[in-house]
Order: C-alpha cells, then structure tokens, then sequence
C-alpha cells in the first residue's frame, strides 16, 4: 500500500495517480490508504490540476478521479466538493472526448455534488453524444 500511495502522491503525471488509485482499489486498500496524510497529497495535487489546466484532457481526468474518490471514500466526499466548487468553474472538455467510461461516468457525477451554470447544458449533450456506455448516458440524464 505504501508504494501505491508514494505514487498517487508523487504528482506526476495524472494517469500515474490513476494507475495507483486503480491498484489500490484493486487490492481493496482504497478506504485504509484515505486516512493517511500521502492521500491527501495527492488530492491536492489532482485539485491543483482541475484548478489550473483550463480545458485541457488532464483536467477533466483529474476531476474524474477526485469524483471517483468522492463516491467511493465518504469523509472525504465533503471537501472535495468544496475543493470543486472552486475549482470545476469553468466547464471540463467534452465527456465524449474522454476515451475511459469510467472516467466519463464518475466525470459525469458531478452534478450529484455541484451545482455549476454550464452542468446542464454539458450533461445534456453528453447524453446525446454518448454511445459506448449506457451507464454513462443514464447519469447525464
């Protein structure tokens, strides 16, 4: 667990903290990896992403896997969605633009935990665009 965590924290690349938050849920270690204080460096690190890639892809992945985090860990459902508050003011790209449906589907959760003046408009457009996953579709609708 210890090494995953040293990843997820480590800041690189946002698809190496998906890889370790992957292989931490994986192993079933997803809820004791939260309570340590390397958890919460990487939260920080993917929040910095949501907050200063504007409309990029690292962006929205980043913001995928703090929703992911959010529905998965419930202490930490909270602050992120003040964190995303602040930080998802700006639309994220296109859901169909994202190649993982997961990542659209827990991307796609954000209006559970938001409530931002171009979620509807975007959720709305992805349900019609969306045609590889229907468990996508429905949470846009």
């Amino acid at each position: 667990m210890e090494r995953e965590l040293v990843r997820f924290a480590s800041g690189g690349a946002v698809a190496e903290q998906a890889a370790a938050i992957s292989e931490l849920m994986k192993r079933k270690q997803l809820h004791q990896a939260s309570r340590h204080p390397l958890f919460q460096e990487g939260i920080q690190k993917l929040l910095t992403t949501v907050r200063q890639d504007e409309g990029g892809m690292e962006r929205a992945v980043a913001a995928a896997i703090v929703l992911r985090i959010a529905a998965l860990v419930k202490p930490w459902k909270s602050r992120i969605a003040d964190a995303l508050k602040v930080a998802l003011v700006e639309r994220p790209v296109s859901l169909g633009d994202i190649s993982d449906p997961d990542d659209r589907f827990y991307l796609a959760t954000c209006w559970r935990i938001l409530k931002q003046p171009w979620m509807r408009e975007y959720l709305s457009a992805a349900a019609v665009q969306e045609d590889g996953s229907e468990r996508v579709r429905l949470e846009c609708v």
